[in-house]
């Protein structure tokens, strides 16, 4: 099964959510760019990664973007994490990590993507760990970079 690589379209997902919808990666599609994480279930560092996207969110924000974290877990457990970490947008239960078996190249990783608003990688971060994976900066750098190459976006005329 071929994994996301930049210059495809991500592949489709829908997952129940912690704020009990569910969530398809469709919902979003030609309205909003996505940052999507995918950590480990009981990783104190992933953790901490979530606070950070939650914390960081209103800078993704001014780009429109959607924070989604898809958590390799039933859904009571993202619902109990949402919760306890009080974040501002849903985890969603991949509990079979069929989504996650689409997006990083191995099981035990974790990972960051940035999506233009029709689906496309902009930004693909992988690693073991989370402390491995990049700040907020090179994440908002890609969802520049969405922006400045979509002329339906609004974006400013440099000529």
């Amino acid at each position: 099964m071929p994994r996301v690589k930049i210059d495809l379209v991500a592949p489709a997902f829908e997952l129940p959510a912690s704020n009990g919808q569910a969530v398809a990666s469709w919902d979003f599609k030609s309205r909003t760019p996505l940052v999507l994480f995918f950590p480990h279930a009981d990783c104190a560092a992933c953790r901490g990664r979530l606070q950070e996207l939650a914390r960081d969110r209103g800078r993704y924000g001014e780009y429109q973007a959607q924070v989604l974290a898809l958590l390799p877990a039933p859904l009571p457990d993202c619902r109990r994490l949402a919760a306890e970490l009080r974040l501002p947008f849903p985890l969603l239960s991949d509990s079979d990590g069929r989504v996650r078996g689409r997006y990083l190249e191995a099981p035990a990783a974790v990972g960051l993507f940035v999506l233009d608003r029709y689906g496309e990688p902009y930004g693909r971060w992988m690693a073991t760990e989370a402390d491995s994976l990049p700040p907020a900066e090179p994440l908002l750098s890609a969802l520049r970079l969405t922006e400045l190459e979509c002329p339906e976006c609004g974006v400013p005329d440099w000529s």
